[in-house]
């Protein structure tokens, strides 16, 4: 979980060093659906890993594989949801001004 952060971050940072996206919150969003593939795929390949220990109750690893299990899923989804989330507050990073909304308003 701590990589896949870590990796996230650097991914992100990499976005806002692009002249491609438009700004930076844009680059967290790029770099957050980039990444989210890589993600879950290691996450959920894992959890199959440990999945027949868990149906099959085996003796000394059932408790160990349903933790591992279950603290990875967790942990997943607070790493894709949160990291970006403190990122964004960490880095004093606004979203765009939305100008296209309140312009139709306008004329009526």
């Amino acid at each position: 979980l701590a990589n896949n952060a870590i990796v996230l971050i650097d991914r992100i940072d990499l976005e806002r060093r692009k002249k491609e996206t438009t700004s930076d919150w844009e680059a967290v969003i790029v770099a957050s659906v980039r990444r989210l593939r890589p993600i879950v795929m290691s996450t959920v390949t894992t959890i199959f890993g440990l999945t027949p220990l868990i149906i099959f109750h085996d003796v000394l690893f059932y408790g160990m594989a349903a933790a591992i299990s279950t603290g990875l899923a967790v942990g997943t989804i607070l790493t894709l949801g949160l990291v970006p989330v403190l990122y964004i507050f960490f880095m004093g990073i606004k979203p765009p001004e939305q100008n296209g909304r309140n312009s139709s308003r306008e004329g009526e």
